[in-house]
């Protein structure tokens, strides 16, 4: 399509383009890669460099630690709950929703980071895909920031051709005609994201269930855009201050919220099941499961509970600390006995708490399903 847009030149050597398309980091789950980017990093010269093979490594050990200290245990949780619906309800759902939302983001983006610190070793560098997503404001924002590379696949060869149709302009003119400027800005706004979420809903999977969760999220999106001049004269009535820290914390809950609601429509595997979860979250509360030992018997003990919250507060903070700086370059910076210490830390943090071993069933990556 870049050649027939006449973006791009023909690629006349075949093991060029042969070397594109199965550049064996990203084939399992992406980063999804641009010829221009990925060929321009072919065509480098890779001089040895130890400072670069040393954050690759880094890069690689971070994310096989999100995927099998924290992604690994956490799906033992979700499993049991979701396949066994009926059986659970109240907060047990609730918990299983809230550790799914967890368990795909650390699968997902620690599979990211063991391709790109993989990739980075030869010299190779794709393209970032997570940037903190769950630091997002709104579900718009949080879109930008998970699986960068589908969503700007998706705006440049579907959202962009769309909108820019001989009958996108079409439909266009004959709304504004009839009902005015402002409608048709609205469906110039609503078609091209409609179309590009019932897509990425069908991207994720063939059931209905895919369908109508990228409806859900294309609607939240579609209809913040729509409002946004109703939201700014609602906050000048209000006098909010939106530029509060507790405003932004409100807003970064409630968009975990709103992914999270998302995961009820694909976690179970069916619009079925999906009924039936909502219907057991509001069947009883139930908040003594925090006391009664019976949260410890579903696939996570007491000691497998604890190492996911620090697990994910290490996360957390690391993430913090990203948003400042390289936490890489952080390192770097520090005497050797410190960086080694690190290092260590990390090796023997996935050999010691690691999901692996005699009787354990290895999860695949998540997103391989997709």
């Amino acid at each position: 399509m870049d050649v027939y847009w006449r973006k791009q030149k023909c690629i006349s050597n075949y093991f060029k383009f042969a070397l594109c398309v199965f550049y064996f980091p990203q084939i399992v789950q992406g980063p999804i890669a641009r010829y221009h980017k990925l060929i321009a990093e072919f065509e480098k010269r890779h001089p040895f460099d130890y400072k670069r093979v040393c954050f690759g490594i880094q890069l690689m050990l971070y994310g096989y630690f999100k995927k099998m200290v924290i992604a690994d245990r956490l799906v033992l949780f979700t499993t049991e709950v979701f396949e066994n619906v009926g059986n659970y309800e109240g907060l047990i759902i609730v918990i299983a929703l809230i550790f799914s939302t967890f368990q795909l983001y650390m699968d997902f983006s620690g599979c990211m980071d063991i391709v790109r610190g993989t990739s980075q070793i030869f010299g190779i560098e794709l393209d970032r895909n997570f940037d903190h997503p769950f630091f997002s404001k709104s579900v718009a924002e949080f879109w930008r920031r998970w699986h960068i590379t589908l969503g700007t696949w998706f705006k440049d060869y579907i959202y962009l051709p769309v909108a820019t149709s001989r009958w996108e302009k079409r439909i266009f003119l004959c709304v504004k005609e009839k009902y005015g400027i402002h409608i048709a800005n609205a469906f110039n706004i609503a078609i091209p994201l409609t179309v590009v979420w019932i897509l990425t809903g069908v991207w994720h999977g063939t059931g209905w269930n895919y369908v109508v969760w990228g409806i859900y999220f294309g609607g939240i999106i579609i209809s913040s855009a729509l409002l946004t001049k109703s939201y700014q004269k609602l906050i000048r009535r209000t006098g909010l201050d939106i530029k509060s820290k507790g405003y932004h914390l409100y807003q970064i809950i409630r968009t975990f919220a709103l992914f999270t609601i998302g995961r009820m429509f694909v976690a179970p595997k069916s619009l079925k099941a999906t009924g039936k979860m909502i219907k057991q979250i509001f069947a009883r509360f139930n908040p003594w499961i925090f006391w009664d030992g019976s949260l410890y018997t579903l696939g996570l003990d007491y000691k497998d509970f604890c190492v996911c919250i620090l697990g994910l507060l290490l996360v957390w903070k690391i993430s913090r600390l990203q948003e400042k700086g390289s936490v890489r370059e952080m390192i770097a910076n520090k005497n050797i006995v410190i960086r080694w210490c690190v290092y260590y830390g990390a090796i023997f943090a996935i050999i010691i708490l690691g999901m692996y071993g005699t009787g354990y069933d290895a999860q695949s990556f998540v997103y391989v399903n997709f």
